[in-house]
């Protein structure tokens, strides 16, 4: 699946790839109607902008998703994991990254992304758990970038406690990742001062 490879791409910090295999996939689906296979190639496009810091592009994306995903069609089998929640944590993730690649703007795009991760992270199912901490790990990111310490840091903990009770070395780096970020955002913050030695207990169970 080019969506799959295009994500691998964005994970990796090869968005250029990214948008050449969102293209090629997009061309390859262009005779069929696949609303969702569609939205998501649209969404790997736009996430591949975010990463680059080009917001107009980005959002042009994100808005073709949206429009992708509403129109009637069949979907092939691969497809059924993407619903409307998973649609709306796409979004929060895509806009996200940008907050993180446009320094100028982050806290506005930021809390626009917290919004969108919040809305997925409320309709998710408990069957939805490694899903459930990314979310979380989402919010604490936008929070930070925000600048909303205690925010961030609640997101933060409530991600490790989540991240313990699912078996994903994916999670679990993401949540590391962000207590990280987080220490570094606010350095004489005694709430992040605890969740470093919460993070370092996660890496060592890994």
């Amino acid at each position: 699946m080019m969506y799959c490879l295009a994500r691998q791409q964005i994970d990796l910090g090869h968005p250029g790839e990214a948008l050449e295999l969102a293209a090629a996939g997009s061309y390859a689906i262009r005779r069929h109607s696949s609303p969702r296979a569609s939205a998501l190639l649209d969404i790997a496009r736009a996430r591949a902008h975010a990463c680059l810091g080009e917001e107009r592009e980005c959002r042009a994306a994100l808005g073709a998703a949206q429009e992708s995903y509403a129109r009637d069609g069949a979907d092939p089998a691969w497809c059924g994991f993407f619903g409307e929640d998973e649609l709306r944590g796409l979004i929060g993730v895509t806009l996200r990254d940008l907050a993180v690649a446009s320094p100028g703007h982050a806290a506005r795009i930021a809390t626009e992304a917290r919004a969108w991760i919040e809305q997925a992270a409320a309709a998710r199912s408990g069957a939805f758990l490694r899903s459930k901490v990314l979310d979380t790990d989402g919010i604490a990111v936008t929070s930070i970038l925000a600048r909303e310490p205690d925010r961030a840091a609640a997101a933060a903990g409530e991600a490790i406690t989540l991240s313990r009770q699912v078996n994903s070395p994916r999670a679990a780096g993401r949540v590391l990742a962000t207590i990280t970020m987080g220490s570094r955002a606010f350095p004489r913050d005694a709430s992040w001062e605890d969740l470093g030695g919460q993070a370092r207990s996660l890496s060592s169970a890994r």
